[in-house]
């Protein structure tokens, strides 16, 4: 799938305002329509066991936050396989054209899914064609999101966001949701219904999408001088330990209290914690409250010895257990040949097992592994409503040009505006230019 990529000016300043994101930095959160969310819902759902894909349309505030106004997804010839897609480029190439030159929106990023891979997140295959994109093109801001759906027919979809300061500091960022339709979808859907592909599926079904709520996103926090929240490391340690959660399968709400510090709401099926970083942590521990099915372990200490993410993990692990879990020791003692059969693979094992059958491609599955989570740093508290962030979409087309030449063609990549001739599908023995 091609992914068009063209030069989009952007002020610079030597510091952000006062109780905005950064510029230049990735955007800490994106905003999207409910409309466009359902519209890849349904795109992910025509496809639930090969990847699909297409393009985000829109534009970016003052401050770099990409705003998702319309999205489309694979044009009739595009290609879907099980561990990759590409997209029908003369039908990207005419859309494109189209949706900027007569609606003034700018391509600002691409989504692709990984059906039911167990990999929400992008592979390295997938950093990496964006990576070189950007630097090639001088993109400023782009925002890459992953699908995801399960045998209950519910889709996913996490958001990313690159900036040239810094593209392999790329970030998983929550979305702000507005909930009703964008005013562009019914406009570009009866002006273009000649030329657009839909999707046959015709409701979304929607899991647990990473959000935040309108109230948490509105203001910047204004922490204590003392609290640890105060450094952007420290914000990075925050996304850290939410992942750290999310990755053993849990839901986490974070919440501001009265006295600006941070709560999170953790929930696993039956199991429940509220986990408060108080004042003094990380030189005191957290406290965690927990639901009646846990327990805690009375001897656990806090040892803190410069690495929160190391000393909260293992302050966790140790501290908390489900109430059921000496019974299951003693059975497990008593039925000695089941003691190495666990009830079900653990999560991790899960993630593996989908990870190797994402490609038949060793090598490509390889840099999938291989892909480094510390790359991501958002900043989940350090986010902003930007209802009165000035945007400014494009009044003229772009440049396009493409990121990177497939090898084995003869095509070279420049930055003068791509026509859709220039845009051409790759041979199916040909790397892919997009993410997979």
């Amino acid at each position: 799938m091609p992914i068009l990529f063209r030069r989009n000016s952007h002020r610079t300043n030597d510091q952000a305002p006062s109780g905005h994101p950064d510029e230049r930095q990735p955007a800490p959160l994106a905003i999207i329509y409910r409309s466009e969310m359902d519209y890849i819902s349904r795109c992910i759902l025509d496809y639930p066991n090969i990847e699909t894909g297409g393009q985000l349309f829109g534009f970016l505030t003052e401050y770099g936050v990409p705003v998702v106004c319309y999205a489309i997804g694979p044009g009739h010839d595009a290609n879907h396989q099980i561990a990759f897609f590409n997209q029908d480029a003369e039908y990207l190439q005419s859309i494109f054209d189209e949706v900027n030159s007569r609606y003034g929106l700018c391509y600002i990023g691409e989504w692709h899914s990984h059906h039911q891979l167990g990999l929400a997140k992008p592979s390295g295959h997938d950093a990496g064609t964006v990576i070189r994109g950007i630097k090639r093109s001088q993109f400023r801001h782009f925002l890459l999101c992953i699908g995801n759906c399960d045998r209950y027919r519910r889709s996913t979809l996490n958001a990313f966001t690159f900036h040239l300061n810094d593209p392999e500091g790329y970030c998983h960022v929550p979305w702000k949701i507005i909930d009703t339709d964008s005013p562009y979808r019914r406009l570009i859907d009866h002006n273009l219904a000649q030329m657009l592909s839909h999707p046959y599926t015709l409701s979304a079904s929607h899991g647990d999408n990473y959000t935040v709520d309108d109230q948490y996103a509105a203001t910047v926090p204004d922490y204590s001088s003392l609290y640890w929240l105060n450094s952007k490391e420290n914000n990075a340690v925050l996304k850290a330990i939410i992942d750290y959660f999310k990755d053993n399968g849990f839901s986490v709400r974070p919440q501001l209290d009265e006295n600006k510090h941070v709560h999170l709401y953790v929930e696993k099926g039956p199991y429940a914690e509220r986990i408060i970083f108080g004042e003094w942590f990380p030189s005191e521990a957290p406290e965690i409250l927990i639901s009646e099915n846990l327990k805690r372990n009375g001897n656990t200490r806090w040892i803190f010895n410069g690495d929160i993410l190391l000393a909260f993990t293992k302050y966790h692990e140790a501290l908390i257990t489900p109430v059921d879990t000496d019974e299951d020791n003693t059975e497990r003692n008593e039925n000695p040949d089941n003691a190495d059969t666990p009830d079900s693979p653990d999560i991790a094992d899960n993630a593996d097992i989908s990870e190797t059958t994402e490609n038949t491609d060793t090598s490509e599955t390889e840099e999938s592994n291989d892909t480094s989570e510390t790359a991501e740093s958002a900043d989940p508290t350090d986010i902003s409503d930007c209802s009165d962030c000035s945007a400014t979409p494009a009044t003229t087309s772009p440049p396009v040009v493409l990121p990177e030449t497939p090898t084995g063609s003869n095509t070279e990549t420049s930055e003068t505006e791509a026509t859709p001739s220039e845009v051409s599908p790759q041979n199916d023995n040909q790397p892919k230019i997009t993410p997979q």
